[in-house]
């Protein structure tokens, strides 16, 4: 297959897959040709019922994913095979979401080796955990599981794990992500990094500044009803008179007025 001109196409897969212990070409074509047949399932179902139907069903979602050629029957077959390990992962327990990773990208990893096996997982990793969410706020831990194919870490000697990358070849992932483009980050305080992949810099570091006005201005307005909540219930206890507090012996009487 080839990728069509046009960007700003996507496709999408489980997480889990990255999970499966395969080489990364396989791995990649896997993730594509499963894309390819979940658009179709979900747009047309039943099309994989009727082979009169496949040619032309794949040629419409060669126009809306943006790629040529391909065998829709290979697409039908991987689809099978990863929707049954899907079904055998989520049985065992264990979750998973969906990574939405752009066409154009995936071509260019594939043919061009623009990055490795190890900045693709970690470029995942990020993508899913944004989701269709404008940013996302996570760390190293929690990409070196989902880089793996995990939503959580994995046991000890888990049998289907991808790579648990340490955090400085994961670090080294993220810097080069960054300076491709390919995310934008922005660190507030001590390490808290969110992330995003629809936001500029300029707008991601808006859209935090927003998001910690909002969580101040909300804690802000409880401790006020706190206190409120507390003057009354003193008033209802106390009244408005001065209380007259039992002193030791020899010492003079004080007073407290209530709230």
């Amino acid at each position: 297959m080839k990728p069509n001109p046009d960007h700003g196409k996507f496709f999408q897969f489980p997480l889990c897959l990255l999970a499966e212990q395969r080489n990364f070409t396989d791995l990649l074509n896997r993730c594509f040709q499963f894309g390819i047949a979940h658009y179709l399932d979900k747009q047309e179902p039943g099309w994989a019922a009727s082979k009169q139907s496949h040619a032309a069903a794949h040629e419409r979602a060669q126009l809306v994913i943006g790629f040529s050629g391909g065998d829709p029957a290979r697409a039908i077959e991987i689809h099978k095979s990863v929707s049954d390990f899907e079904r055998e992962w989520k049985s065992a327990g264990r979750k998973t979401c969906w990574v939405r990773l752009r066409t154009d990208i995936h071509f260019d990893v594939r043919d061009d080796e623009v990055l490795s096996e190890r900045d693709w997982r970690v470029l995942c990793a990020v993508y899913s955990a944004i989701g269709d969410k404008p940013m996302v706020r996570i760390g190293w831990k929690r990409i070196q599981s989902r880089a793996a194919g995990w939503l959580t870490p994995p046991p000890a000697n888990a049998r289907l794990c991808g790579l648990l990358y340490p955090r400085g070849q994961i670090e080294r992932s993220l810097s080069k992500l960054i300076d491709r483009g390919f995310v934008f980050a922005a660190t507030y305080k001590h390490g808290e990094r969110f992330w995003s992949h629809r936001l500029n810099y300029q707008e991601l570091w808006a859209e935090v500044k927003a998001r910690k006005l909002r969580k101040y201005s909300a804690a802000m307005v409880r401790r006020k009803a706190d206190e409120l909540y507390s003057v009354d219930i003193q008033r209802q206890l106390y009244g408005a008179q001065p209380l007259k507090l039992v002193q030791p012996a020899g010492e003079p009487a004080r007073k407290l007025t209530a709230i």
